[in-house]
């Protein structure tokens, strides 16, 4: 999504459309969703508000406020944000729980 906002494509725009149908309807109950492309579920917050902001949505949708309360809720006392692989077996447990990683 990040990248069709690069080239002009906006909130409403039919791919677009598609796109925040699927998030809204794959949004976990804590507001984030699963990630494979990246250990989880702070990866997947950090993809998809970057791209529900580069499509000029908006940020303040109550949905998107989860994600981001989410988010913010998870930071590390050193200021960064990590997650540990266990997330995947035990999400309840270990969702945005890791030692801070650059990424």
């Amino acid at each position: 999504m990040e990248g069709l906002g690069e080239f002009g494509y906006g909130a409403d725009h039919p791919n677009i459309v598609n796109m925040i149908k699927y998030l809204r309807k794959t949004q976990n109950s804590w507001g984030t969703w699963q990630a494979r492309w990246g250990i989880n579920y702070i990866f997947s917050v950090s993809s998809v508000v970057p791209g529900l902001a580069r499509v000029n949505y908006d940020l303040r949708e109550k949905w998107v406020q989860r994600a981001i309360e989410y988010l913010i809720s998870k930071q590390n006392d050193d200021g960064g944000f990590g997650e540990s692989t266990l997330s995947y077996n035990d999400p309840e447990k270990w969702n945005g729980k890791g030692k801070s990683t650059v990424t």
